[in-house]
């Protein structure tokens, strides 16, 4: 009997191990099938779209192939004169020296920056970056992909553009190094792929890939009067003057500033257009300071006028709702636009033909015009649009032009009355005229008291209800004049006089 249940319990344990066998055998076969599935799939994908994704694999590679050799990374170095500590307890507690001028020390500052070769004449290359890489430089050196370093020299800046040229001397075996190819950035499309190449954060020639975001965008950092591409391609600090390259290994643009809050990217770039660089270029390698033409004039968005509704101030302007353009605000003492019989108040509509958005592309436009060339811009006037043909002078240097400020005409700006500034300034109901925004410091209507907040009411006897009839009034006198004011403060009937001479 013993050997009867001890038979059966064998039985029992070659039966599960026969069953186990047969189910794992089961589940290893069901594997291999779904993989043999798989890889049949994968491979029915991958042959169909193979040759396409090699040829824009082997795109990508031959543009930077093409391009990257022929940029740089930038070091500079620069020397700042600062007060220099006198003793202990200065250097530790920032006591305030005795009498007398402190005495400076002189600190070494370094930066980096991007850049590429855009010339070469025999041993003698020419370098593009960006005015902001190389500052007030007192030493700068390139380097190339493979290690080559060279000592480098400025040639001149354009900081209306942002740009700078470089020249470096290589040696005579040093004929593998070529300029890069520019291309026509006028032609570039919204979409494109685009590379960026430089050493962003130091990170010496790394290659970025994105699309084209917008073309032709107004609003750069102040001063630049360029427009700019604008691409979600990565760049950071670092990449400033380096190349922006299309699919055909032109360079389309020059990697300038970026848009973001804590200072890396966040896809919003922006890069000069070359063609926009290739007159300043000529001039600088030439030895010539790029001279640009002089309007001036201050001009605003009639849309985003001190950030208040568009609508009220177009009305109370007399234009059409859906206007563009830019408004001429202050007009400087003895410029080309006084000359030629530009007002306050003008809308201008177009420059050589050109309809002009808003204030900034505007800017854009005539930022570029070349000294003594004549711009031929259409302005809308009391209702009715005439043409005015200026020649421009050539631009003063900034410093200038700011101490100039204070002599603009009409050293002003004004709003409609609104509900809410009614509200504010606590006007009656009866009270009509045009509020003043801004008064520009030491200015002639400065001087003569004339204060934000006031309500303009009359200009010599001329009741003044809206923009329209404010301009009218200030232009009836022509650019030189006396004229008087009414307005009211805090209750107040007020009036002041002045005299343009």
């Amino acid at each position: 009997m013993r050997k009867k249940y001890l038979f059966l319990g064998v039985l029992a344990v070659v039966a599960a191990a026969l069953i186990g066998s047969l189910t794992a055998g089961f589940l290893v076969l069901n594997l291999l099938n779904r993989n043999s599935v798989n890889t049949a799939y994968a491979q029915r994908i991958s042959s169909a779209d193979e040759q396409l994704g090699k040829k824009l694999n082997d795109l990508f590679v031959s543009v930077v192939d093409s391009a990257l050799p022929s940029v740089v990374h930038i070091d500079v170095v620069s020397v700042q004169k600062r007060p220099a500590p006198q003793n202990f307890w200065e250097f530790f507690f920032n006591e305030q020296p005795g009498p007398g001028k402190a005495p400076e020390r002189e600190y070494r500052q370094a930066a980096l920056g991007s850049g590429f070769v855009v010339d070469r004449e025999g041993n003698k290359l020419y370098i593009l970056t960006n005015s902001h890489v190389v500052g007030e430089a007192t030493s700068i050196n390139i380097e190339f992909q493979d290690g080559r370093r060279f000592e480098a020299k400025l040639v001149g800046k354009d900081s209306r553009k942002d740009l700078a040229l470089i020249e470096a001397t290589v040696d005579a075996a040093d004929t593998d190094i070529r300029p890069v190819l520019l291309g026509d950035s006028d032609q570039l499309r919204v979409g494109e792929w685009v590379l960026a190449m430089g050493s962003p954060f130091g990170f010496g020639f790394s290659v970025t890939a994105g699309v084209v975001s917008f073309v032709k965008r107004v609003g750069g950092p102040q001063g630049n009067v360029s427009d700019f591409i604008q691409t979600d391609t990565a760049i950071n600090q670092g990449n400033s003057g380096g190349p922006l390259v299309n699919m055909r290994g032109e360079v389309i643009g020059i990697n300038t500033w970026i848009a973001s809050q804590s200072g890396g990217n966040i896809g919003l770039g922006f890069a000069v257009p070359i063609n926009n660089i290739k007159q300043a270029l000529s001039d600088l390698k030439a030895g010539r300071a790029p001279s640009y033409g002089w309007l001036g004039i201050s001009v605003s968005d009639p849309r985003t006028l001190s950030n208040m509704s568009s609508s009220e101030y177009i009305k109370s302007a007399g234009w059409p709702s859906q206007v563009k353009g830019a408004v001429v605000m202050q007009i400087f003492k003895g410029s080309p636009a006084e000359r030629m019989g530009m007002l306050p108040g003008d809308l201008i509509l177009e420059v050589n033909g050109t309809k002009i958005d808003n204030s900034s592309h505007f800017v854009s436009v005539v930022g570029t015009l070349p000294a003594d060339s004549v711009a031929t811009m259409k302005i809308l006037r009391n209702g009715k649009t005439e043409d005015l043909k200026i020649r421009l002078d050539a631009r003063k240097d900034d410093a200038e032009l700011s101490s100039e400020a204070k002599d603009g005409w009409p050293s002003m700006t004004v709003l409609p009355v609104t509900e809410d500034l009614r509200k504010r300034l606590e006007l009656k109901k009866i009270d009509q005229g045009v509020v003043v925004a801004d008064v520009i410091p030491k200015s002639l209507l400065a001087t003569a008291g004339l204060r934000q907040g006031d309500l303009i009411t009359a200009i010599n006897g001329q009741n003044v209800t809206s923009i329209q009839t404010f301009y009218a009034a200030l232009n009836s006198v022509g650019a030189k004049g006396s004229f008087k004011i009414e307005f009211i403060r805090e209750g107040q009937q007020l009036n002041i006089g002045v005299s343009r001479h």
